[in-house]
């Protein structure tokens, strides 16, 4: 993944967690589903819950790595949300304007930048596939065009 700032928000986000800096009701209501989802998907990743079960689940049951992948990626943008979640909030609280609308800035260029990131990534991935890929000229084909009256 092209996560270098949801590694960072993630990141952020584990140090804030530790520093309680979430003292609202829905933010330990959400630190709390992290820690279970934490919990469960150390599990799902490393075969601690039985092998029918694992297999069961869609897009993470065929083998470890694909799951360790997307549990991974999922852990990071949940805590990449917790971050900004506790950054937009602490943006409220600014008195100055010119401040907070800065920071406001600041946080829409991050975005702006993320989705630049995965568009990047998905090019890199999924080139532009030609109309001569999927329609072929195949001699049935000519001979069809050929015989349209």
């Amino acid at each position: 993944f092209s996560g270098k700032i949801a590694l960072f928000l993630a990141f952020l986000s584990v140090i804030a967690l530790i520093a309680r800096q979430f003292s609202g009701h829905m933010q330990r209501l959400l630190a709390l589903f992290g820690s279970a989802l934490f919990v469960i998907s150390v599990g799902i990743a490393f075969g601690l819950f039985p092998n029918e079960l694992i297999r069961s689940l869609p897009a993470i049951g065929s083998s470890p790595w694909r799951r360790l992948v997307v549990i991974t990626g999922l852990s990071i943008a949940i805590l990449a949300s917790l971050a900004l979640h506790m950054i937009i909030l602490k943006c409220r609280n600014i008195k100055s304007t010119r401040v907070r609308r800065s920071a406001l800035f600041f946080l829409t260029f991050i975005a702006v930048l993320q989705i630049y990131e995965q568009a990047v990534l998905f090019r890199k991935f999924n080139a532009v596939v030609t109309k001569n890929v999927f329609l072929p000229s195949t001699p049935s084909i000519a001979y069809v065009k050929g015989n349209i009256s």
